[in-house]
């Protein structure tokens, strides 16, 4: 009689493989959190550093004085992707 052997690939896409639906819930907020927090915190240095240092920029119009939540996050997604070319080349 003919056996049909299983696919090694299914317990990957199972509920308790690496790619089941539980664990990509928790990869996505667990990712959802971070970029949140590290732009919250990019807004808040922001804040309170650039007015500081560059007080004629701010006056005239250069730069913001703050960053609203999303420009924080866009800021410190551009940051990671530019060290992260950067690391590529120095090591």
């Amino acid at each position: 009689s003919y056996k049909k052997k299983e696919n090694p690939m299914k317990k990957w896409f199972d509920n308790e493989g690496p790619f089941s639906i539980k664990a990509l819930f928790i990869t996505f907020l667990l990712t959802a959190v971070i970029i949140f927090v590290w732009g919250l915190v990019t807004t808040v240095l922001w804040a309170w550093v650039i007015p500081d240092v560059f007080p004629l920029m701010v006056k005239n119009g250069y730069l913001p004085a703050t960053l609203t939540l999303i420009q924080g996050i866009k800021l410190s997604i551009l940051i990671l992707f530019t060290l992260s070319i950067a690391g590529w080349f120095i090591k």
